[in-house]
């Protein structure tokens, strides 16, 4: 083959023999489901391109698997991968080339058609597959010298490597040992092996001084660990002397020498003492404090209107006032019997004064409060007398509708002989008649009227029994 550009296969439209694996491809990712517009044309299209590389790939994976290479001196071996090599890795640029362009020519359409640009790069991801596998073939063909170096070059690494296994660390630095030569190498392990074993030297001689310094910490513990149980009884240092007042004590220099047995008698004889002096001590502060309990109570409750708390006394005049502070403790229980006298009636007297003063104030809001419930009570019975009144008025009118109601859903006799009764009890009732008229125009006129009355009464009953 001529050397220079390397010819590839014509990739264009034109009838020709189509994969079956190709086809088969398609069929799985053409389906119905899929969303692409006019499948047929897209199929066709599809195959005519890619069906020149489909129809040609099982004759250049033939080719490449005919080519033998098995020996360094098979040039024209390699030399034939190497050209088939390049034959398929530029067929498949020139493909994707198109590809893309389809590719390209799909996006710039309207959305329904990405769908046909998925299935394009569907399918050229399938050929690429297909097409990089036989040029990795071809490629390990390609490199075999250089692979059986690189196979040679790890296998005499890996023996230095091996020989300088126990003086890692200790070799000089090398980025490939590969290039050394033996002599070299040798000259390397000897450095090597020198600066090993000096390190072995300093190791023992650091051990052993290691050790030495363990044992002086392990003693220099054990004394710390003493002086910190007789710390944590109380005792305090001083002058060579741990001590605890004149309770007991004992020196540093006789902590260190003493044996455990020794040690642990000391301490339980030392927290014997301290916590019997402790015991003693707490008594007398228990005494102590309660006298001074007594005598703090007894004061406080000289003073009038005093509530007593946790930081001291607090005047509390009651009501809604909040109580306010008057001393400490503290202060109350330093006051000279002579001062606190003083302060108690200057309290006191101004405790009554303010004692007068409330119970005005509270005269004066009881009255006010009374004459305030009375204005409200009767408010309130004028309320409920307003309301009863309303609910009476809203009952009456109530039940006039409801006889209303009823008479308009009377039939047309019942309301004649309503309409009679009401004619017949004008002339019933307590009114006016002919010898209450003072004329005798009103004496006429009040009989006619009577005599109307009878008359249309008449007319209703004799006519309403045809109703």
């Amino acid at each position: 083959m001529a050397k220079g550009k390397t010819k590839v296969i014509q990739i264009e439209p034109k009838e020709q023999s189509v994969s079956k694996e190709l086809v088969n491809h398609l069929d799985t990712k053409l389906v119905p489901e899929l969303l692409i517009i006019d499948p047929e044309r897209v199929k066709e299209k599809i195959l005519t391109t890619f069906s020149p590389v489909f129809t040609k790939l099982s004759e250049w994976k033939d080719k490449v698997n005919s080519i033998e290479v098995n020996n360094e001196d098979d040039k024209e071996g390699m030399q034939m991968a190497r050209e088939s090599r390049l034959f398929i890795k530029n067929t498949r640029v020139d493909l994707e080339k198109i590809v893309l362009a389809e590719i390209n020519d799909v996006k710039s359409r309207m959305q329904p058609l990405m769908n046909e640009q998925l299935l394009w790069k569907d399918v050229l991801d399938f050929c690429k597959s297909m097409m990089k596998n036989i040029e990795t073939i071809a490629d390990d063909k390609e490199k075999y010298v250089i692979k059986l170096k690189e196979e040679r070059k790890k296998l005499l690494v890996a023996q230095r490597m091996e020989k300088a296994k126990q003086y890692e660390g200790f070799m000089p630095f090398r980025p490939d040992i590969s290039y050394l030569s033996d002599e070299e190498f040798e000259s390397d392990l000897v450095f090597g092996k020198l600066a090993f074993e000096k390190d072995q030297e300093d190791k023992l001689k650091l051990e052993k001084e290691r050790k030495e310094n363990e044992e002086k910490a392990a003693k220099l513990q054990i004394i710390n660990d003493r002086m910190s149980k007789i710390s944590s009884l109380g005792m305090t240092f001083d002058d060579g002397f741990y001590k605890y007042l004149d309770v007991c004590n004992i020196s540093v220099e006789q902590i260190g020498k003493i044996t455990d047995e020794e040690f642990d008698f000391y301490i339980k004889s030392f927290d014997k003492k301290i916590g019997a002096y402790k015991t003693e001590q707490f008594e007398k502060e228990k005494e102590r404090e309660e006298g001074r309990r007594k005598e703090l109570l007894r004061r406080a409750n000289l003073f009038l209107d005093v509530a007593i708390k946790i930081d001291g006394i607090y005047y509390s005049p009651g009501g809604d006032q909040q109580p306010s502070f008057i001393m400490s403790h503290d202060d109350l229980y330093k006051l000279s019997e002579n001062m606190l006298m003083n302060i108690v009636a200057d309290h006191n007297k101004t405790c009554e004064q303010n004692r007068f003063r409330r119970a005005e104030e509270l005269q004066a809001l009881a009255e006010k409060k009374e004459k305030e419930d009375t204005e409200r009570l009767t408010k309130i019975a004028q309320l409920k007398l307003q309301q009863e009144q309303e609910r009476e008025s809203l009952e009456l009118k109530r039940k006039q509708d409801e006889e209303k109601a009823l008479q308009a859903k009377a039939p047309d006799k019942e309301k004649l002989k309503i309409l009679s009764d009401l004619i017949h009890g004008l002339k019933t009732k307590d009114v006016p008649g002919d010898k209450e008229m003072n004329t005798e125009l009103g004496k006429k006129i009040s009989n006619n009227v009577y005599d109307l009355l009878g008359k249309v009464v008449r007319y209703i009953d004799e006519n309403v029994v045809n109703l």
